[in-house]
């Protein structure tokens, strides 16, 4: 049945050679584009991975040196021990981060 509704569809273009050769062509991008996306899918999702992984490596070391500096400027000893605690926490997770940017 799909073949005769199909065949019935392709019947004009069958007659005009140039919109065969555009069916063809149409036909044949959308199966190289299907497979395209699923191995750049494959590809880039490493390449993904690396990238968020950059960026939170990047942005903690920024939250780091601010903190770092915001310490050492504060006089207040209740907000310096705060400070520090969470630069030891970022430190932590700046540690965590480290390894998986190296597979």
């Amino acid at each position: 049945m799909l073949l005769n509704w199909l065949s019935a569809w392709a019947r004009p273009l069958i007659a005009d050679k140039t919109s065969l050769s555009c069916l063809k062509t149409g036909v044949k991008a959308l199966i190289d584009r299907h497979y395209s996306s699923l191995a750049s899918g494959l590809i880039f999702g490493v390449h993904y991975t690396l990238r968020d992984g950059l960026a939170n490596h990047a942005r903690l070391q920024y939250e780091l040196t601010t903190l770092r500096n915001q310490a050492a400027k504060e006089k207040q000893l209740n907000r310096r021990v705060e400070l520090n605690m969470t630069i030891k926490r970022l430190e932590v997770e700046l540690a965590a981060i480290l390894p998986s940017l190296y597979r």
